[in-house]
């Protein structure tokens, strides 16, 4: 909220008053998160978008299980409702779209779980030419990257009344548009290098094409009462 806020309005005092907000909200401090409690993996920062992605379900979540994937470099997240249905086979083809859109990455980094252990996900990795990585191997939480976002997810997920359709794109497009605490740029800055317009932006053809209109309707009613050059006939 404070980033977003910093790059549209100020006034005095706005981080205080926007995180006392924040401290009044009952819904997000019903949802806020514990205190950390273990090391993490150190992991290199990738050099490019999309060479090193981090994934991991959530949920039950509104009664659906849920894949959540975030590049490492950009943060750009992607959520995808799996219908109750978190099958390696499932999970693949979620993959495929994401690969279809953005790339094939170098890497990507999983839990233990079973869809990402089965001899179906080992093939579609090689296959790709996807390096493999369990977070097991160096650590349980090392998929903080992931993690971290699953937090965040179900928090906004359960803040609004919308539909959990509409909810999960409004909250895309915010955290999308906001700049990263860590990267300090917003995820689609460093993924499309163009920040996405939101209702905070200002429409600049709406605007000028509001104030063309109201020059038009000045010059139509000087016209109409008889004025006539710079400062009129009288």
């Amino acid at each position: 909220m404070k980033s977003l806020a910093r790059h549209h309005v100020y006034w005095p005092n706005i981080d205080a008053e926007i995180e006392n907000i924040a401290k009044s909200c009952r819904i997000c401090q019903q949802n806020a998160p514990n205190p950390q409690s273990a090391p993490l993996h150190p992991w290199q920062f990738p050099e490019r978008p999309w060479q090193r992605l981090h994934m991991d379900l959530a949920g039950p979540l509104h009664g659906e299980m849920w894949l959540i994937i975030v590049d490492a470099r950009t943060n750009w997240p992607e959520v995808f409702s799996m219908n109750n249905n978190t099958t390696s086979t499932a999970v693949i083809h979620k993959l495929a779209e994401c690969f279809a859109r953005f790339g094939i990455p170098e890497q990507i980094v999983t839990d233990n779980g079973r869809q990402s252990t089965s001899q179906e996900f080992k093939k579609f990795c090689d296959a790709n030419c996807v390096k493999h990585v369990l977070s097991s191997v160096y650590h349980p939480r090392s998929n903080e990257e992931a993690e971290r976002f699953v937090r965040t997810f179900k928090k906004s997920m359960k803040a609004t009344d919308l539909s959990v359709g509409l909810r999960l794109q409004r909250f895309l497009i915010a955290y999308r548009a906001t700049a990263h605490a860590t990267t300090g740029t917003t995820p689609s800055v460093l993924l499309q290098s163009r920040r996405l317009r939101t209702l905070l932006d200002p429409n600049v053809s709406t605007t000028v094409c509001n104030e063309q209109l109201e020059q038009e309707k000045q010059y139509n009613q000087r016209a109409h009462n008889g004025g006539g050059g710079v400062f009129g006939s009288k």
